[in-house]
């Protein structure tokens, strides 16, 4: 929930939209496919993978075609 760990996230889709590289793979924690709004310092469970969503819509809006697999996570 911390913003510094978060905005981790976001610089992949500032770097892609500068450098365009051809495949972005990437390796990051279960939790993020359930990244949603935090109020208070908690996540809002009822947004619950809001902002993850979002953020795959930016990088599809970037052209890449996106494909990513969470084992434990049902989407």
């Amino acid at each position: 929930m911390s913003k510094n760990i978060r905005g981790l996230a976001w610089i992949v889709l500032r770097w892609a939209a500068r450098v365009s590289p051809r495949v972005i793979i990437l390796e990051n924690v279960p939790e993020f496919v359930t990244w949603g709004p935090v109020r208070r310092g908690k996540p809002v469970k009822s947004k619950a993978g809001q902002t993850f969503r979002k953020w795959l819509l930016q990088l599809r809006e970037l052209g890449y075609k996106v494909e990513y697999y969470c084992k434990w996570y049902s989407y």
